[in-house]
């Protein structure tokens, strides 16, 4: 964990629990201290994707408390691990993890297309609650919350075929509301929200391009062209 805006280390937990950490998700919710979410995507075999025992993939997410002390000290500490172990809800390779604390839900990359890539609905108490998104053609990847205010937003996730594919949906019910290409991004991974700025007055998606560069997309022109609410539209 590094201190903005000179990246001070101030320390670092999940060493004695995590095996191959992947994604991500901090819930500040509640206005104390963060709870972190960490996917975990361990394999029994690595090189031929062969997966973990089924009763191991309760473990897929790991979940911390961290705050920082008045000396600017890391408090870290382990809470649990989640996974559902059914056909429907397992999580049997995973990367990319998010959450909206406003409807109790997160939305977890399932990649194995093998069974069908897709993001899972999970609440926030890690239990599956019984819904995934129509399956990708590709790896679903990076996934975000556009929250426009006012319980207006969607749901961005990356489908990585070539050109990326950015996959939308509607923040309350998870329908599909429209995509979107780059003319060249690819091969993404993780993407974030910024802004606002200057350059992007209504805020931009950042997306990872091919691992080796980061491409920006104006959230004010994607909502316009894909008429999107009007909070979004600015």
């Amino acid at each position: 964990m590094l201190q903005l805006p000179r990246f001070r280390v101030l320390g670092e937990f999940g060493s004695e629990q995590l095996q191959l950490p992947y994604g991500i998700w901090l819930d500040t919710s509640d206005g104390g201290a963060i709870t972190v979410y960490v996917t975990d995507s361990f394999m029994e075999d690595f090189a031929s994707s062969r997966l973990p025992p089924v009763e191991r993939l309760a473990e897929r997410v790991k979940r911390y408390r961290i705050a920082v002390d008045a000396q600017g000290t890391l408090q870290a500490g382990y809470l649990d691990a989640f996974g559902d172990t059914g056909e429907a809800g397992a999580l049997r390779m995973v990367e990319s993890i998010a959450g909206d604390p406003a409807h109790g839900r997160m939305l977890i990359a399932e990649e194995d297309r093998r069974v069908g890539s897709t993001l899972r609905e999970y609440s926030l108490q890690g239990k599956y609650l019984g819904r995934n998104l129509p399956p990708f053609a590709s790896d679903a990847e990076g996934v975000v919350l556009w929250d426009c205010g006012g319980g207006a937003g969607y749901w961005i996730a990356a489908d990585q075929v070539e050109p990326t594919l950015f996959r939308l949906f509607e923040r309350d019910t998870l329908a599909p509301a429209g995509r979107f290409t780059g003319a060249r991004t690819a091969g993404t991974d993780g993407v974030a929200l910024g802004g606002p700025t200057p350059r992007f007055p209504h805020g931009a998606l950042f997306a990872l391009h091919a691992d080796v560069s980061v491409a920006a997309f104006d959230l004010g022109e994607v909502a316009r062209r894909l008429k999107l609410a009007p909070a979004c539209r600015g």
